[in-house]
């Protein structure tokens, strides 16, 4: 029997109260709930100019200290949710990730062409496909079969490749492992592209420095106020502010000719047979086996390249840092601690043979040096930026949408409470929180184990001397270029540790 259009009108109505009274009280709410303390904004700017700009960690942690473990900053109108604990971090980014694990807009991210890579992507289908191919190819699992790349000798390292030199009559003795550099970017190579490195300002890890120094440049909170009003996009080159333009345009010039290169150098291997097996040949060759489904990525050619410059330029800067300055400044400082690492590489492997994965579970102490070398120093000071997708409440504070989560992992690797002795004991908090967390964690500990097992195992690292022969005092000086710390390089003395250590690094070097 149809309903008396009287009756339709008046559940009409009702329904429009309740929905009007909903509304109501959602904004009230909002307004009873307080955003999270911060410092005092100033007009059109907010606290764009609170935002550090030398040594983001600490300035961000004098920012806390003043503010507590939760402050809120407005960056031209972009709210901030600095967050100084390890408890919260794991709140919001962990056990509320289907809130927190999307990525803010980046408008220098579009206009440099990285907006192409995963770890920038709005959080949905096409992130969940990325992460997910890069998962199968990057899993704990994954990653073993990845050893023999890990410890065979690059083309690269060559005698005259190593980044720390005792004088020009110990080149002889610098073989791989110890070029630093070149073993942080050839394994990646090897992986993403099949392509071995030739020599070490190799083109192909010259591509990742400068890939790596944009996106460095892109990451820092504040940098470009384009990212704040993102109307200025518009504006020409020529305009007073309009440098940031030509700045991005020779950036993406030079990214997607190198994105283009690298992959054209795998597909013309693949069909010449010159390049090894890598990410690019195995999708090309079995792209159903990598279940590319509900990803929203129509175009499977830049789908791979997508993926594989995210594996070469997000892990090889990295593990470079690690290796080719924070590893050989702390054996420098920490000479005990070198010590009793190679004590330990001498008990288990002995003498006569380069350490390799089937040690790892024997060497504790190397393990706990490998994690205790990514706390101290805290590459990227700041975590990459995480977005709330709605509105959220947080001890009574209110986050609105969009508002961007930035951890200090600087101040959490150093908090006194969570590690009494902070320049002991390790932590993992560097990879990263929730779903977000580094996928390619694993194949950076490889990386790291490896080389910084065999250096120890052969060569000893001692801090560089002055004109007067003097050793040099060193400083761990964590101040940040872009959105990544940069130790200092020296010339340290690194030399065999022995004779017999010379003959096995000779030994080394002619297998390469």
């Amino acid at each position: 029997m149809p309903l008396d259009p009287s009756t339709s009108w008046s559940w009409v109505a009702l329904a429009l109260c309740v929905s009007l009274a909903v509304a109501w009280e959602a904004k009230t709410r909002r307004r009873r709930l307080h955003l999270p303390p911060g410092p005092p904004c100033v007009p059109v700017l907010g606290n764009a100019l609170d935002l550090p700009r030398r040594h983001l960690g600490l300035e961000f942690q004098q920012i806390s200290d003043k503010y507590g473990d939760v402050v809120y900053l407005d960056a031209l109108g972009q709210p901030i949710l600095l967050v100084n604990s390890v408890k919260v971090a794991h709140e919001l980014l962990d056990k509320r990730s289907a809130n927190y694990s999307d990525r803010p807009m980046s408008v220098m991210a579009e206009l440099t062409g990285f907006g192409c890579m995963f770890m920038v992507h709005k959080y949905g289908n096409r992130w969940r496909l990325h992460r997910r191919v890069f998962h199968q190819s990057f899993n704990s699992d994954a990653v073993v079969e990845y050893r023999p790349i890990h410890a065979a000798p690059p083309a690269a390292c060559s005698p005259r490749s190593s980044p720390h030199r005792e004088s020009s009559s110990a080149r002889s003795n610098c073989a791989y492992p110890y070029c630093a550099q070149c073993t942080s970017a050839s394994p990646l190579m090897r992986v993403a592209y099949g392509v071995d490195l030739e020599e070490p300002n190799d083109r192909y890890f010259q591509v990742v420095e400068r890939v790596s120094a944009v996106g460095e440049e892109i990451s820092v909170p504040g940098r470009f106020p384009v990212e704040g009003l993102p109307s200025l996009r518009y504006i020409p080159e020529w305009f007073p502010g309009g440098a940031f333009k030509r700045w991005s345009a020779e950036a993406k010039r030079y990214f997607q000719e190198s994105v283009n290169t690298l992959y054209a150098v795998a597909v013309d291997g693949l069909h010449k047979g010159t390049t090894k097996e890598s990410f690019v040949t195995r999708l090309l060759e079995d792209v159903s086996s990598y279940d590319l489904e509900g990803g929203d990525e129509p175009d499977l050619e830049a789908f791979i390249k997508s993926v594989a410059i995210s594996i070469y330029a997000a892990g090889s800067d990295t593990v470079n840092l690690l290796l080719h300055a924070a590893f050989f400044l702390a054996m420098a400082m920490f000479p005990d601690v070198q010590r009793k690492a190679q004590a330990e590489l001498d008990r288990v492997v002995g003498r006569d043979r380069l350490p390799d994965f089937s040690d790892a579970d024997d060497l504790p102490y190397l393990r706990a040096l490998l994690t205790e070398l990514a706390r101290w120093h805290i590459v990227t000071p700041i975590s990459s930026p995480h977005s709330a997708i709605a509105d959220d409440e947080f001890n009574g504070h209110f986050i609105p949408k969009g508002t961007v989560i930035i951890v200090n992992i600087w101040s959490l690797a150093r908090d006194p409470e969570l590690y009494p002795d902070p320049d002991a004991d390790p932590t993992e908090i560097a990879f990263g929180f929730g779903r977000r967390i580094c996928p390619g964690r694993y194949f950076a500990e490889a990386s790291l184990w490896v080389v910084i097992a065999s250096v120890l195992h052969t060569f000893t690292i001692s801090p560089p001397v002055d004109a007067d022969g003097k050793p040099v005092a060193l400083e761990h000086d964590t101040a940040t270029r872009g959105v990544v710390a940069h130790p200092g390089f020296h010339d340290y003395v690194v030399k065999p540790r022995d004779a017999q250590a010379e003959q096995l690094i000779h030994d080394t070097r002619n297998e390469a």
